[in-house]
């Protein structure tokens, strides 16, 4: 997976999820963030605010990828970033119940389960 023009989405996220105190003021819930991870695999981003949640999206699911990869999660070598993004939309769709929770849990939640590593 290519996560190189993404770097900078990432740190952010690494900030959001890891730092308490701005996880607190910046914790984004499924509900927050679902149209702009819907914008993040289709493009289409006509509004700055939308542009701004599709990143945050990227950058929460790329940093809970790169932080649990390899111990938790284990995702094939050739999927794409559109492709996690999609599989984690769907499990959005597929679980309206769970869009209260931050993002970084459904993601975690969802990858950890999807892609289980083999020890």
């Amino acid at each position: 997976m290519k996560i190189g023009p993404l770097l900078s989405a990432i740190v952010m996220s690494m900030l959001f999820v890891s730092n308490n105190s701005l996880s607190k003021e910046f914790n984004f819930t499924g509900n927050d963030l679902y149209q702009g991870c819907k914008a993040a695999v289709t493009r289409q981003m006509p509004t700055e605010t939308l542009k701004i949640h599709a990143g945050i999206c990227l950058g929460i699911v790329n940093t809970v990828i790169v932080l649990h990869g390899g111990e938790l999660i284990c995702p094939p070598a050739n999927v794409s970033t559109d492709q996690t993004i999609m599989m984690l939309v769907k499990y959005m769709e597929d679980n309206p119940d769970k869009l209260n929770y931050p993002l970084s849990f459904l993601a975690e939640d969802f990858f950890t389960n999807t892609w289980t590593c083999k020890n």
